[in-house]
């Protein structure tokens, strides 16, 4: 049987939702780790300084970065220098509907994938004017116990698009309500059993970049990766 990792790569993640953004750069340099998926949520959610940001990654070990999830107040310029400093090739963005771009990036169009919501079914149009969509596991997992009928439009929706990038989170009962607090969100797991929801999606919802939206340190989210690499590995 060939293995589902064949394929298929795995990123841990700088995320920018919770304060400990710098601490996960502190520990990629202690670790030496060279390939890493980037979420520049933060930059506007916590006013993060951009330039800041960069020239932190810029001393650090890392050689690639080959997905980044953008903000919708990304410039042109930023694209260029990831795709220029860190070898990104995929970059995602949300939905017209949650957040309108600041600036044109349909230069970019071919890059970029649009992400899925739990209360919205994904635009087939708008997904079709970019490359494809990013599939995130968890935001499925919670329209199917919390928005059944969008999960169900979503499902179809999601046959006729291409699939290029994925966001994995954990997956908790109450993880809306929590949201508002980093550790009791999906985006910060506490044990690792919440990512067995994974097993119930097929092989094709899972694209050959993945990335883990995880707010958990770089050593617990290589914690995960390895549980997540162990329990899809036999996926058919």
């Amino acid at each position: 049987m060939q293995n589902f990792w064949d394929k298929r790569e795995i990123l841990v993640s700088i995320t920018t939702i919770g304060n400990g953004w710098k601490e996960k750069i502190k520990e990629i340099k202690k670790l030496k780790l060279e390939k890493v998926a980037l979420f520049l949520t933060g930059l506007e959610y916590r006013n993060i300084n951009k330039k800041e940001l960069f020239s932190l990654l810029d001393d650090t070990s890392i050689k690639e970065i080959p997905f980044v999830h953008l903000m919708n107040k990304n410039t042109p310029e930023d694209i260029k220098y990831l795709s220029k400093r860190f070898k990104t090739k995929v970059f995602n963005i949300h939905s017209e509907k949650q957040y309108s771009l600041k600036y044109n990036l349909s230069q970019f169009k071919k890059s970029i994938y649009i992400e899925n919501i739990f209360r919205y079914v994904p635009d087939i149009k708008e997904i079709e004017q970019f490359a494809g969509v990013c599939i995130d596991i968890s935001h499925l997992e919670i329209a199917k116990y919390r928005y059944p009928k969008i999960y169900e439009k979503t499902i179809k929706a999601l046959d006729q698009v291409k699939c290029g990038c994925n966001h994995i989170s954990s997956y908790k009962e109450n993880a809306i309500e929590d949201a508002r607090y980093i550790k009791k969100s999906s985006h910060f797991f506490t044990n690792l059993s919440q990512f067995d929801y994974l097993l119930g999606y097929p092989k094709k919802y899972f694209s050959n970049l993945i990335a883990l939206e995880l707010e958990n340190p770089i050593s617990e989210q290589l914690k995960a990766r390895k549980y997540i690499i162990n329990l899809l590995k036999n996926k058919a």
